[in-house]
């Protein structure tokens, strides 16, 4: 998976999905992943892979965003279905440290929240996955959902409408240059 200088994310089309699946991959971090802003952006969290859940409450939730753009004219107030139910594995790159850091990222019910796990070393190959009723796992270790607070953070809904989300960089920041991430779907 590349993503190129001055995008946050590759094209992809989103595959929807009813029934909860795992979500599997392999992954690498490459030397074209480490990066610098110098600024507060450098705490940013870029994003791996995960699941959105579209139900009543996000289409509302988009809906009202998309008014708020149209009444203030600023595409900066757009919030997309998954920004109201989702989560995900997010990461950032740790200069000081020289290792990239991996996260727990989500939203329930339009509300963000964040969860470092754990740091790997460039080069170094592991395997996440995701399964979509409320944890992540990492090479056999279950992460829940904030730790202990697992239906704090988020339990999945029964059956409902979903579609992976893919890698993105940045929150506001672009990617400073192509960086790749070897990602394995298993």
């Amino acid at each position: 998976m590349i993503i190129k200088k001055n995008t946050h994310a590759p094209l992809r089309f989103p595959r929807f999905y009813t029934e909860h699946q795992p979500i599997r991959y392999e992954i690498e971090f490459t030397e074209s992943c480490k990066y610098r802003f110098g600024t507060d952006d450098d705490n940013d969290i870029n994003k791996l892979f995960g699941v959105a859940f579209i139900t009543w409450g996000s289409v509302w939730f988009t809906l009202k965003s998309i008014g708020r753009v149209i009444v203030k004219r600023k595409l900066s107030e757009f919030k997309s279905l998954h920004h109201y139910n989702s989560f995900r594995f997010g990461w950032r790159y740790n200069p000081l440290m020289n290792e990239f850091e991996s996260f727990e990222y989500g939203y329930k019910n339009g509300v963000r929240f964040f969860e470092y796990m754990e740091s790997f070393v460039m080069g170094e190959v592991f395997k996440l996955s995701l399964i979509p009723i409320g944890y992540f796992s990492r090479d056999g270790m279950i992460y829940y959902m904030g730790g202990s607070r697992l239906y704090d953070h988020y339990a999945a809904p029964e059956k409902c409408l979903m579609y992976q989300l893919h890698p993105y960089f940045g929150g506001n920041r672009k990617a400073t240059q192509d960086m790749e991430i070897k990602m394995r779907r298993l």
